[in-house]
């Protein structure tokens, strides 16, 4: 596993052995105090050092400033990367208002990073409501028991932006269309007729609505957006056709003959959805309702195809044991096919060992986590209450969220072996 066990054993071990190198020092006085009163953690993540031109604010999400620079340092001292040619923006939609800001990073041409896969783009996500910072990566891993084709793959890090140091970030692969990412075909502005019409495509629903090109799907009315091709690139012949495929899809799914004539399986691939429910169910995530930041693609010739999966920081892991998404994007017609809730229950079967592991990395993650977290906190003080632990120690959230996934594991279990 390459986000976390690659590392782990080092790191513990080194752990009592090495300091965290000098952040740096601001001009002013409220971060020189803050500096002086919040020590940084003992080095046991890798170090993310970036800084920009005159150490010029990030203040947009949209625009790349460019000439930064990057550096990242293992915890034994070892360049994992270095480059003066970083570009750099904000990130997010709700998370980019709140005080610990994340951040979009765009390399210089593609590189491993951190034992991750090459590419050129990179997220750094801040994780600010989230007491335990592990929401995103433990849903991460709970998608890797699964057979969905890719989940983003992330590392705990610590972040310096013009020498002051930011606390725990996750650094993230985007997703994107690439053989290490989302391993479908890459569209060019050519191909718009034939087969090469027919994908690939990225498209995230979102009720933020905010990409350039987009639609509502005519049934469910459901935002659909193009993430790839982007706004550069998309063909009108490329959007009609995604449009009409989701339209078609929607029609066969929703007609009154529908369970008789089963076409609708022609459009999707029935495995991935329920996958991706699994995912979303034992996080206690219920994001698709809205829906928001879900994914889907579609590649040359295939089926519309669910996922990958991707924020999990706002609400998700709280305790409570009921389905949240059964009635969300199409699962309100799916789980009314008697075949696809045969599905449910025989993948549920094969997955249940692999989901039972997931107690055991949350508190082997934790253990990593746990100076960096404290350092974190006391930088970072939380003042909302989406998650229910923001008052919470560090411990004592992790062992909510231990709780809490064990106890809809097995409330799932149970129900979906009595379906």
């Amino acid at each position: 596993m390459v986000n976390h066990t690659k590392y782990l054993s080092f790191l513990i071990i080194i752990l009592a052995a090495l300091s965290f190198q000098s952040c740096g020092k601001d001009n002013s006085e409220e971060s020189n105090k803050e500096e002086k009163e919040i020590t940084p953690p003992q080095v046991v993540l890798p170090h993310v050092e970036i800084k920009t031109p005159k150490s010029a604010e990030i203040v947009s999400k949209t625009d790349w400033m460019e000439g930064a620079s990057i550096t990242i340092t293992l915890p034994d001292g070892t360049k994992d990367y270095e480059s003066n040619n970083l570009q750099i923006r904000g990130r997010g939609n709700t998370t980019w208002d709140y005080p610990k800001k994340p951040f979009a990073l765009k390399l210089e041409s593609k590189a491993e990073i951190l034992g991750m896969p090459k590419h050129k783009r990179w997220v750094l996500l801040a994780n600010w409501m989230d007491r335990t910072l592990m929401r995103n990566d433990v849903a991460f891993q709970i998608a890797r028991q699964t057979e969905l084709a890719w989940t983003p793959k992330g590392q705990f890090v610590e972040l310096t932006l013009n020498g002051k140091h930011l606390g725990n970030y996750y650094l993230c692969e985007q997703i994107k269309i690439d053989k290490n990412r989302v391993n479908i075909r890459e569209m060019s502005e050519t191909d718009t007729e034939g087969d090469n019409l027919t994908g690939g495509y990225l498209m995230e629903l979102d009720v933020y609505y905010d990409e350039v090109n987009k639609f509502h799907s005519s049934i469910k009315n459901l935002p659909y957006m193009f993430k790839e091709p982007d706004e550069e690139t998309l063909q009108p012949e490329q959007y009609e056709y995604m449009k009409d495929f989701i339209n078609e899809f929607e029609a066969k799914l929703y007609a009154s003959d529908w369970l008789e004539k089963r076409e609708y399986v022609n459009y999707i691939n029935l495995e991935s959805f329920v996958d991706y429910w699994f995912v979303f169910e034992l996080s206690n995530n219920g994001e698709p309702t809205w829906p928001k930041s879900c994914y889907m693609y579609k590649d040359k010739s295939g089926k519309l195809t669910a996922g990958p999966v991707w924020d999990f920081d706002w609400g998700a892991f709280r305790p409570g044991n009921r389905f949240l998404n059964k009635e969300a994007l199409y699962y309100d017609r799916l789980f009314k096919d008697p075949a696809f809730v045969t599905l449910v229950k025989n993948r549920w079967t094969k997955f249940k060992p692999k989901f039972d592991t997931i107690q055991a990395y949350i508190f082997t993650t934790a253990k990593m986590l746990n100076a960096s977290a404290q350092t974190n906190i006391a930088l970072w003080p939380i003042d909302n209450d989406v998650n229910g632990d923001e008052t919470l120690s560090f411990e004592q959230a992790i062992d909510r969220m231990a709780g809490a996934y064990l106890g809809k594991l097995a409330w799932m279990d149970k129900q979906i072996n009595n379906m």
